[in-house]
């Protein structure tokens, strides 16, 4: 699996300056040729949040899939967005489905869809994941923002599942 720790310390370097990239999707993530690093791109959106600037409720930018439930409502987004995108990344990598099925219709129905719609236990499609992955993914895709972990956090909790996979510690 690609390397979902560095992408998430990159995202944290990225809030550590205030920047939130607001469209991280699979197709924003390269793989270096020699060593496979992930390098995140296309920051064609991306801003540093200030209320001063704030876009009008209801404007909505990114890609409707991969979008936290406040970006998809117009909402202004902090780190929090990404850490839900990356979720559903990762999520998609473990699955090859979303963790939220949209059905096809228009981009405000897709929107409130997302919102309201909670994510299908990653068990459901993937039985057997380290306990440890599975509640940081939850954590990821909290509806609330204030309920998910930062980018740092979630990159230190990769790294451990990680870790825990390779001593044979993790628990399923």
């Amino acid at each position: 699996m690609i390397n979902a720790a560095k992408i998430a310390h990159a995202l944290a370097l990225l809030h550590d300056q205030r920047v939130v990239h607001r469209d991280l999707k699979p197709e924003n993530v390269l793989l270096r040729r020699a060593s496979g690093d992930p390098v995140l791109i296309d920051f064609g959106i991306a801003h540093v949040p200030d209320p001063r600037h704030q876009l009008s409720e209801g404007f909505i930018v990114g890609t409707i899939e991969y979008m936290s439930p406040e970006q998809a409502a117009g909402k202004s987004v902090e780190g929090g967005a990404d850490v839900y995108a990356l979720g559903v990344v990762v999520y998609e990598w473990l699955t090859g489905v979303r963790p939220i099925r949209l059905p096809r219709t228009n981009l405000a129905e897709l929107a409130e869809e997302l919102r309201k719609r909670e994510p299908t236990p990653i068990e459901d499609w993937r039985p057997g994941l380290p306990i440890q992955l599975v509640e940081l993914l939850d954590r990821m895709l909290a509806k609330k923002p204030g309920k998910r972990p930062t980018a740092l956090e979630v990159a230190e909790a990769f790294e451990d599942v990680t870790r825990s996979l390779r001593r044979g510690t993790a628990r399923p």
